[in-house]
């Protein structure tokens, strides 16, 4: 109540201010209400397209919302406005959170070793879960976090709720292929008929 209440206040001393509305969406979105954090996020890139923060929020308002194919584009523009941001791991992870939505696990790769590289770190949900999808099992078990792990932005794709709770039990689904590795792939796979 308290976070609304000081917004409130702040977007009537200048509603113009797409901070105001980047701050609102974040908000928005961890509060479960994907609609309002879309709609802020919004406003925020109308008021000032060449604001990064404005341009990430959109994307992570996008993926978190159900639509991560449509989240990419404001992620790059975001990154491109500001290379050498202080949340650039941050930036990237959403980033490869989109690519994996849609299934360029690829991409998903690459943008994850980028956050990785960002942070020095030596594990990731999101490129244990890339590489378990393209059968890359040993990676995958490699850069998978031990349970209970919890470092800043690695835990974000799992921490933040998802409108879409398919999108959630894909990205599960591709951490337990990485913990599994290829003993329920080879279950699941069903016998050809030759």
């Amino acid at each position: 109540d308290q976070l609304v209440l000081a917004l409130g206040r702040h977007a009537r001393l200048d509603p113009r201010d797409p901070y105001f509305y980047f701050r609102s969406s974040g908000a928005s979105l961890y509060l479960m209400n994907h609609g309002a954090a879309l709609s802020e996020a919004r406003t925020a890139v109308q008021l000032n397209s060449n604001c990064a923060p404005a341009q990430v929020r959109m994307g992570q308002a996008l993926t978190f919302g159900g639509f991560p194919g449509e989240a990419i584009a404001p992620l790059e523009r975001g990154m491109r406005l500001s290379p050498y941001d202080s949340q650039l791991s941050v930036m990237l992870d959403t980033l490869a959170l989109a690519h994996y939505q849609v299934g360029d696990y690829e991409r998903a790769i690459a943008r994850a070793h980028e956050a990785m590289h960002q942070t020095y770190a030596t594990v990731s949900v999101l490129l244990a879960a890339s590489l378990a999808q393209l059968g890359r099992f040993e990676e995958a078990r490699a850069a998978l976090p031990p349970a209970g792990w919890k470092a800043g932005s690695r835990q974000r794709p799992m921490a933040a709720p998802y409108a879409n709770p398919a999108h959630l039990e894909h990205l599960r689904q591709g951490v337990r292929l990485a913990r599994e590795g290829g003993a329920q792939a080879a279950e699941n796979r069903v016998p050809s008929s030759g």
